[in-house]
C-alpha cells in the first residue's frame, strides 16, 4: 500500500505540474483515484486508483483533497497519482421575502420542519438552504409538491464544495478508513436530474 500524508500540489494551480501531468498523460503514466466530494473531505481514508495501486490516505485533520491535487510525483519514473473529485447534486431551496421578518420565520421553520421529517441533512445560508441528494430526486421533488409551501422556490443542481455542505451525507456509501470499515445509509439512490424546477 502507497502511503500519503501531503498533497504535493494542485496541476490547477500549478504550471510546472500540469505541465507534466500532460506530457504523461498520453504515456498512461498518470494514475487518477476518483473521489466523491463527500470523501474527499476525509483527512484519512483508503482508496484504489484506477491502475489498482491502493493508497492510504492520512493528511491533517483541517486538510481536505480537491480536484487537481497530485498525490505521488515520481520525475524519474515519470509517474503520477492524480485526485479527480466527482460532483454530487444538491437541491437547493430559496426562501422568498416576506411580507415581515415574522413571516419569513415561520416559513423558515416550515421548510425546516418538512426537511427535518426526512431526515435530510441541510445547510442553511441566509435565505438559501442546500440539501444534499440522498434520496431518489422524484422522491424529494414529491414531498416539496406534497408541502406545497408559498414562497419556497426550489431545483436541483451540482453541489461544489463552495456550498459548506456536510463533510459525510448519509447516502449508502462504502467507504474504507485507516480504522476500518465506514457503512452510512439512506432511504434511496441519488440519479442525476438535469434541469429539475420547481416552486412550492
Amino acid at each position: 500500500m502507497q502511503r500519503i500524508t501531503d498533497v504535493i500540489g494542485n496541476i490547477h494551480t500549478d504550471e510546472k505540474l500540469a505541465q507534466s501531468f500532460r506530457q504523461w498523460g498520453t504515456a498512461g503514466q498518470v494514475e487518477r483515484v476518483r473521489l466523491d466530494m463527500w470523501t474527499a473531505q476525509k483527512s484519512r481514508l483508503r482508496a484504489i486508483t484506477d491502475q489498482d495501486t491502493t493508497l492510504g490516505i492520512t493528511l491533517a485533520r483541517d486538510q481536505a483533497l480537491a480536484d487537481g491535487d497530485v498525490l505521488l510525483l515520481d520525475d524519474t519514473a515519470r509517474r503520477m497519482i492524480l485526485v479527480e473529485v466527482e460532483g454530487r447534486q444538491v437541491m437547493v431551496c430559496d426562501i422568498n421575502n416576506q411580507e415581515d421578518a415574522t413571516s419569513t420565520i415561520e416559513l423558515a421553520l416550515e421548510l425546516g420542519h418538512a426537511l427535518g421529517n426526512q431526515h435530510w441533512p441541510i445547510k442553511a445560508h441566509g435565505q438559501r438552504v442546500y440539501v444534499p441528494v440522498i434520496a431518489d430526486i422524484s422522491i424529494m421533488e414529491a414531498m416539496m409538491r406534497a408541502r406545497n409551501l408559498p414562497g419556497v422556490q426550489w431545483h436541483f443542481t451540482e453541489a461544489t464544495p463552495e456550498m459548506g455542505l456536510p463533510a459525510t451525507a448519509p447516502s449508502h456509501e462504502h467507504v474504507e478508513t485507516e480504522q476500518g470499515h465506514e457503512h452510512t445509509h439512506d432511504h434511496g439512490h441519488a440519479h442525476h436530474h438535469h434541469g429539475a424546477a420547481g416552486t412550492a
